[in-house]
């Protein structure tokens, strides 16, 4: 193995003498850099997080309601478990490292309560896995696919209730919602309506009826105009003035369809682009099998371009992932909302960059977990072929 490495860095990164210069040269200030934020991360006071730990992941939301929240996630994780059994490709790591997250993070200082929780993702995921594998068989796609429409809705209906005070599930008003709660959700909905949102705009905008056609191009060419930020701003001052006074809608929904409209227009650009990639042979194979247009387009030419345009759509989902925290500029607590909150408060003012940098890695693993599963399922379809 060391004379590996040492086979590839001399062949990589020595080979002349102006690429050693280079090496040497950032090695040093990255070994400086690197360096300076360790000694920084063990320097500081890191109490600020445990503190403000259910504030940074769920924001205001009620305590006593809580177990939907973990309801939910091994609902989620039984699905995941099932999704992965389906795919074939380098798998074994992944399950490997989505059931020992959660059991590693029941041994740092929660509450008995959160580790029991904890340790049942574990375990959800396991039997999710070992169901799809081996119990249901062929039909674990249908389950898994069936599963994963009902789960969105399933969200919203957990976390927002249904009935009174006394009822099984109290209604939890949307100014509750925050932190890492808020983010997933409005990341979640974005991701879903703005592909089914971009997927008709660009449909329509190769439609053949001249009024489909050039209403979708100036969906489109006016929503990529105009930058996002401006959006929430129209959603949040605007749109409450043209509606009618009897008419309210929350600021959670304006900020939500601010967010969808505009990576919908940039979504229906980028599988407009799968579509001009894909060879008109497959237009004419679909014809000579005497299929009609929908199930030209359904059976035939929409699974080849979902299926080329999986890395722009996995950049699209990352970049919708991130996008959710320019909603606290509208007043919504989001991470970067409760951030800023948690700053404002005098006992905590000087760990501003301790709640940045905490905030920070969990983008980073919620952006790399959509870039790893995008890279399984491309395996899966052996995509690199």
């Amino acid at each position: 193995m060391n004379s590996k490495i040492i086979i590839w860095a001399k062949n990589n990164l020595f080979n002349t003498w102006y690429n050693a210069v280079i090496t040497l040269f950032l090695s040093y200030f990255l070994t400086k850099a690197v360096r300076s934020m360790v000694q920084w991360i063990f320097s500081v006071s890191w109490v600020v997080i445990p503190r403000n730990l259910k504030l940074i992941l769920t924001g205001a939301y009620p305590v006593d309601q809580l177990w939907r929240i973990w309801f939910i996630l091994l609902v989620g994780t039984f699905l995941a478990g099932i999704s992965y059994s389906l795919l074939k490709k380098g798998i074994r790591g992944t399950v490997l490292v989505l059931i020992l997250v959660p059991a590693l993070l029941a041994s740092l200082g929660f509450s008995h309560v959160s580790r029991m929780y904890l340790l049942s993702l574990s375990i959800c995921q396991v039997v999710g896995y070992l169901s799809g594998k081996y119990l249901f068989g062929g039909k674990a796609v249908i389950i898994a696919a069936v599963g994963w429409v009902i789960f969105v809705p399933f969200i919203y209906v957990m976390v927002n209730g249904f009935t009174g005070p006394e009822g099984f599930l109290p209604l939890v008003r949307t100014n509750l919602w925050g932190g890492l709660l808020l983010s997933m959700i409005i990341s979640i909905t974005s991701i879903i309506l703005s592909f089914v949102l971009g997927l008709f705009l660009a449909l329509g905008r190769r439609s053949e009826l001249i009024v489909i056609r050039y209403f979708s191009i100036g969906v489109i060419e006016i929503i990529r105009g105009v930058p996002l930020i401006t959006l929430l701003f129209l959603g949040y001052l605007i749109l409450p003035l043209a509606l009618p006074a009897n008419i309210t809608i929350g600021v959670l929904l304006r900020a939500m369809a601010g967010i969808v409209l505009f990576h919908a227009a940039y979504m229906a650009e980028n599988i407009r682009g799968g579509f001009q990639g894909l060879s008109k042979t497959q237009y004419e194979a679909a014809y000579a099998m005497n299929f009609n247009k929908f199930q030209s387009m359904v059976l035939i030419i929409l699974p080849q371009v979902i299926k080329n345009i999986i890395p722009v759509l996995v950049n699209s989902f990352t970049g919708m992932v991130k996008d959710t925290s320019l909603i606290s500029i509208i007043g919504l607590l989001d991470l970067v909302g409760i951030s800023t909150a948690i700053a404002a408060n005098p006992e905590f003012m000087s760990d501003s960059q301790q709640v940045l940098l905490f905030l920070s890695l969990i983008y980073f693993i919620l952006c790399f977990s959509i870039s790893r599963t995008s890279r399984k399922i491309e395996a899966s379809m052996n995509y690199d072929k």
